[in-house]
């Protein structure tokens, strides 16, 4: 009744195994024979089979020992779920086949084995994470004809070219075929417009798509879109449930994502220890990023672990021969600044060295930077000039302007503008904020070239594109204040940017601007919250201004101690006129008791430093 019920039920092995079933008839034909060999000592008599017989009759079935029947019945049973075993790994999606059953195919150079062997190394399911073995196997699977894999190379230049046009033909190949990595990366391809027309939307429906299929990849994918709101509305809560899955089904750049979720409480409750295991499963898996990170929290003593420095040092040190430069260069601060570990400048530039073949030329100008300070090395600023120049090249922005700084200045090479110039070009041409603006101050100024404002102009636009709001200041101030006339709206409109980007230098022109009302409808109240802004970062022109708004009462209630308070702090930043003016309440006694000897103090003070009415005072006091 048992292998009835179980043959009955495996249509597919019922159909190839025909010899059981003869087999089976012949089990059932002894069922006289299996009473009688229990009633009887004796060994029952074969079945005679009339050979005359019209009627279409089975073999005879040999006489078998219980010990047999139930090797038989067994093998029956084993047959039975080997078949079925087979059946149901054959229609499994490949995400889901047993690794051993992926290997094994890709060691025979089945193409799909090896796209989804390379797709699970680049994951770390499983396998350890190897971004170099899944270039090889992705390579590999694309040679073999698979057209996912040829895309996935093509869209990121592996083993390859880059081929955006390539990669969307193949993509789209393959996802008409339903295959899920391609469905997820042809959808990669509508998210960020690559070799068609950006759709957000299509991209985030593709990604759902590949997701229903269970592929991990495709559900972190999913997650991460809505945690970033790509394609749809923003939805932490929902992106970190996606991402719990991926991580759960051992996708190490889920388990990273999901770990920064609970470090900074996005879309979870915030939950340091949680997101340290998170970063230990992406760290096991082999994710240097996560090494990384998981050695900052052994090194820090806030972030939900016990510090342990050589744990820290260990982590990174490994990350690094992974691959992570960033790992290697916090290594090499460490000896160079000798923290926790013996100080050792030699171990550090090799470090750095070490970190800019990996892709991080700034390593070269940390170098320079040091031979040129001379802080930890003894100084050699021909040296400092080579590696400034090594990181320009290499497509360090800042490494450029140090050794256009230095030209300029004559360190270390002969004093050139020009030259000089010409290196601040392509420190700007590398998105270097800070160069345009020097190049927009020499050519409103004609500083080490002739004056030409239109240049000027151009310059502080591509500064302040470049997230340099000084530029913004700048072209307000020399474009337009200083213009003929001058256009103090079009000042104001550029003041307020810099302003909004965080200049202190824009926040106190503006503030004038407002507290006169030139270019802009006066509002004493908006200037006195902008002197504020400039004052918490320290800008010292506006401390003055705002120790002046508190003792007239102008855009704030009146208080004579703050105003005293902020004249302090001027006064102790070498301000003359703050001197003055806080000899002045000390002589006075306002909003301080009155003391003339602390005010006579202040006045010879301001005196010292070139304030004609304090030397007048001095002679009155």
């Amino acid at each position: 009744m048992i292998f009835s019920q179980l043959i009955a039920g495996d249509s597919l092995w019922r159909a190839r195994s025909t010899a059981f079933h003869s087999l089976l008839t012949r089990v059932r034909r002894v069922n006289e024979w299996e009473v009688r060999f229990k009633t009887h000592s004796n060994p029952p008599p074969l079945m005679k089979v009339p050979l005359s017989s019209s009627q279409n009759h089975p073999p005879p079935c040999p006489a078998l020992s219980p010990q047999l029947w139930l090797v038989l019945i067994l093998a029956l049973i084993l047959a039975i779920l080997t078949a079925r075993s087979h059946a149901a790994e054959a229609t499994l999606p490949q995400h889901e086949l047993p690794l051993a059953e992926v290997q094994s195919r890709a060691e025979a150079g089945d193409a799909t084995g090896l796209l989804e062997l390379a797709l699970r190394t680049n994951q770390g399911r499983g396998v350890p994470f190897s971004q170099k073995e899944t270039i090889a196997l992705m390579s590999r699977a694309a040679e073999k004809g698979s057209a996912t894999a040829l895309g996935i190379c093509a869209i990121n230049g592996w083993g390859r070219e880059e081929d955006l046009v390539l990669a969307f033909q193949n993509l789209q190949k393959a996802a008409e075929m339903g295959d899920p990595p391609a469905i997820r990366n042809l959808g990669r391809c509508f998210m960020y417009g690559l070799a068609c027309e950006k759709d957000e939307k299509r991209g985030f429906t593709l990604y759902q798509q590949a997701a229903q299929s269970g592929e991990p990849a495709a559900i972190f994918f999913v997650g991460d879109a809505l945690l970033r709101g790509l394609g749809a509305e923003k939805n932490p809560a929902l992106a970190v449930n996606h991402l719990e899955k991926a991580a759960a089904a051992g996708l190490c750049q889920a388990a990273e994502n999901l770990a920064q979720c609970y470090d900074q409480g996005t879309g979870c409750l915030k939950d340091l220890s949680r997101a340290t295991e998170l970063y230990a499963q992406a760290a096991t898996a082999g994710l240097p990023t996560a090494m990384r990170e998981l050695g900052r929290r052994y090194y820090n003593t806030s972030l939900g672990v016990t510090q342990n420095i050589p744990k820290a040092h260990a982590l990174w040190r490994k990350a690094g021969d992974l691959g992570d430069a960033r790992s290697l260069d916090w290594l090499a601060e460490e000896y160079r600044d000798g923290k926790n570990v013996t100080k050792d400048f030699a171990m550090a530039e090799a470090l750095w060295h070490e970190a800019a073949k990996l892709g991080m030329p700034e390593c070269l100008r940390d170098i320079g930077f040091e031979y040129d300070s001379g802080k930890n090395t003894p100084e050699d600023l021909g040296k400092a000039n080579t590696l400034y120049l090594r990181a320009g090249e290499a497509g360090d922005a800042v490494g450029f302007r140090y050794l256009a700084h230095n030209t300029w200045n004559g360190r270390g090479r002969p004093s050139d503008k020009s030259e000089a110039l010409k290196i601040y070009y392509k420190a700007g041409g590398l998105r270097d904020g800070f160069s345009w603006r020097f190049l927009g101050t020499c050519a409103a100024t004609g500083d080490g070239r002739d004056k030409n404002i239109a240049d000027a102009e151009q310059c502080f636009l591509l500064a302040g594109e470049c997230g340099e709001p000084e530029g913004y200041n700048s072209l307000a101030y020399y474009r337009y204040e200083l213009a003929t006339p001058p256009d103090y709206s079009k000042a104001c409109e550029f003041y307020l940017k810099a302003a909004q980007m965080g200049n202190f230098n824009a926040m106190s022109n503006y503030a004038d601007k407002l507290m006169e009302g030139i270019g802009v409808t006066k509002d004493a109240s908006k200037a006195v919250e902008w002197y504020i802004k400039a004052a918490n970062q320290g800008h010292v022109p506006a401390i003055l201004k705002l120790s002046r708004c508190y003792a007239s009462g102008r855009g704030i209630t009146r208080n004579l101690e703050k105003a005293a308070q902020l004249l302090a702090i001027a006064d102790e930043n070498k301000v003359t006129e703050a001197t003055f003016e806080l000899a002045n309440c000390y002589e006075q006694g306002l909003g301080v008791v009155r003391d003339t000897a602390k005010a006579r103090t202040l006045y010879e003070k301001a005196a010292t430093q070139g304030h004609a009415e304090a030397k007048a005072k001095l002679e009155n006091l």
